[in-house]
């Protein structure tokens, strides 16, 4: 889901000390123009996620909060899935090994 989209900006053409902006086309500046669209799109979805993701924790706290009124099991899942949140993944280090020789 994360493409890093670049936009590149063209060096300018004057002498040292001259630094006088290239025009740009009307056709490079809409490119541009929907790259940004495009990745404000995916900045705003990735943030609803995000909230979604703190609504539902604020809920499963207060299961937590009233875990005499719900099932056991269900407050045991609840339990659960807040430190499947709350926990940063590992990543697993992909070391070569050192192959020994003797």
């Amino acid at each position: 889901m994360e493409e890093s989209k670049e936009v590149k900006m063209t060096p300018t053409k004057g002498g040292k000390g001259n630094a006088q902006p290239e025009k740009m086309s009307y056709e490079q500046m809409v490119n541009i123009a929907n790259q940004l669209q495009g990745q404000n799109r995916e900045l705003m979805m990735r943030l609803n996620n995000l909230a979604n993701v703190y609504h539902r924790l604020d809920y499963l706290f207060k299961v937590l909060e009233n875990a005499a009124q719900f099932k056991k099991e269900f407050v045991e899942k609840c339990a659960t899935e807040i430190q499947d949140i709350i926990t940063i993944p590992e990543e697993k280090e992909s070391k070569p090994e050192e192959s020994k020789k003797d």
